[in-house]
């Protein structure tokens, strides 16, 4: 399946199902603390057993949900490994007079 069609939800692909959705729950999983790739997979692991998440789950769309969030500035990578919600989007969430 080509990526522009993983991307965001349509009509033959549910919200659970697109990479937009898988974004919104790794950011929602960097909110308490940063974390690394195999923690964030784990993580998604426990929620897909749980059957709190009912959509598509691959290392590789995770990674591209990543990469998403890193496009977007999101996230940033600190040091090789770890994972971080991106201080930028901190400080415009808690100030919005604030601009970059």
């Amino acid at each position: 399946m080509k990526t522009q069609y993983l991307l965001t939800p349509h009509k033959h692909l549910k919200f659970s199902d697109s990479l937009i959705g898988l974004a919104g729950v790794v950011y929602a999983s960097l909110l308490d603390k940063p974390k690394t790739i195999d923690e964030i997979w784990g993580e998604l692991e426990l929620l897909k057993s749980r059957g709190d998440w009912n959509g598509y789950i691959s290392f590789s769309c995770l990674i591209l949900a990543i990469d998403t969030l890193y496009a977007g500035r999101m996230v940033e990578l600190v040091g090789n490994e770890m994972i971080v919600k991106s201080v930028d989007n901190i400080v415009n969430e808690t100030d919005p007079t604030k601009s970059k």
